[in-house]
């Protein structure tokens, strides 16, 4: 794995620091008893230490980091499971500041708070069950406002999840049902408003990503410690080789996939962004599926107790994966993205060289 920057490391360390100091999976997992809910105490100390201002650009008051520096925070983030949307919150503050309108600037100065979030469209993003529902988009309750994009009238609108009906979701947390209504404020329309929806869903895709990337990883971990300490036949279940070759299967599978999402981080700013985005999601989301089913069984009968904290882990890669896109839909938009790559036209000088090329094997 590439050596983090001093600033990954820092939004890494602060990441961890919060959420192991606010209780770690015991959090999780009592939030998830609770029935879910924004827990605004510890929403309010993320908001505090700048964490959804990461992207925003210096000139709005943000920190203008690229992507790629927030991928090792976010994937502390995944790693203890916190429940908090901070990866649609982080991708709100770019978009309203794209916008450029008196309504999107005056949605802008309250989000730094966390009061905004960008929502998926339930084509995209909604779980299986979901799918099937009318309205524009799904979002977590809770926050003040989401951003949804109407596709059939290029409008980018601000929507009230307060006002929506709440669906429950696998891992304990819910979605509001969102649809356009009369309290819909508008946030811009045309190919603007659409640009500006799409860099932020891909910025959403990628850091959903690095959230399945830390999850998966840390799942991992645990299972390999399980296997150090679980016996059987007088010895360390670890030591049958049928296990190690899974086990090293997984650790393969982990690291080439947190190679394909640092990959993808550094695609963004150029025409390959949302192409690379959507392959970092439909990688990650496939990769924690199968790497969690598997450490299921590799810890036996105590993987499917509830009390187990491996299947918090499976249920949150359940969500993530269907978030913004999932895997199949995630690897359409791939295809779509290398196949107009394809059809480009070459640089001149490419094209010449390609030109000589032929020529000479004629």
């Amino acid at each position: 794995m590439a050596a983090r920057s001093e600033t990954e490391a820092l939004l890494a360390s602060a990441a961890a620091d919060l959420l192991d100091g606010e209780g770690g999976l015991a959090r999780t997992r009592a939030r998830r008893d609770a029935g879910g809910g924004l827990d605004r105490a510890v929403w309010g100390r993320m908001a505090e230490m700048g964490w959804f201002s990461l992207l925003l650009p210096e000139a709005h008051g943000g920190l203008g980091l690229a992507p790629a520096d927030a991928l090792a925070f976010l994937e502390e983030i995944g790693a203890r499971l916190a429940p908090e949307p901070v990866v649609a919150a982080i991708a709100a503050q770019p978009l309203l500041a794209a916008c450029g309108t008196a309504a999107a600037d005056a949605l802008l100065a309250r989000a730094a708070a966390g009061a905004v979030v960008v929502c998926a469209d339930p084509g995209e993003g909604a779980p299986g069950a979901m799918a099937g529902a009318e309205g524009l988009a799904f979002a977590p309750p809770g926050v003040d406002a989401a951003v949804a994009f109407d596709a059939a009238g290029r409008r980018l609108l601000a929507l009230d999840p307060a006002e929506a009906r709440a669906l429950a979701t696998v891992d304990g947390g819910a979605l509001a049902f969102l649809a356009d209504g009369p309290g819909a404020v508008l946030l811009g329309e045309g190919a603007a408003a659409e640009a500006a929806f799409a860099a932020a869903r891909d910025v959403m895709r990628l850091g959903h990503a690095a959230e399945l990337c830390g999850l998966t990883g840390r799942a991992l971990d645990m299972t390999l410690d399980y296997m150090r300490l679980r016996r059987q036949f007088g010895q360390p279940i670890g030591a049958f080789q049928a296990l190690q070759h899974r086990a090293a299967t997984h650790f393969v599978d982990v690291s080439a996939t947190r190679a394909v999402v640092r990959e993808a981080g550094r695609a963004f700013g150029t025409p390959k962004q949302a192409g690379a985005a959507a392959a970092a999601k439909a990688a990650a989301g496939a990769a924690a599926l199968r790497v969690l089913k598997d450490c299921i069984q590799l810890h036996g009968a105590i993987g499917f107790a509830d009390e187990h904290d491996i299947g918090l882990y499976l249920r949150r890669a359940m969500v993530l994966a269907a978030a913004a896109g999932p895997p199949r839909a995630c690897r359409a938009v791939f295809g779509t993205a290398r196949a107009a790559e394809l059809e480009a036209p070459l640089p001149r000088r490419t094209a010449r060289a390609a030109g000589l090329a032929a020529s000479h094997a004629n």
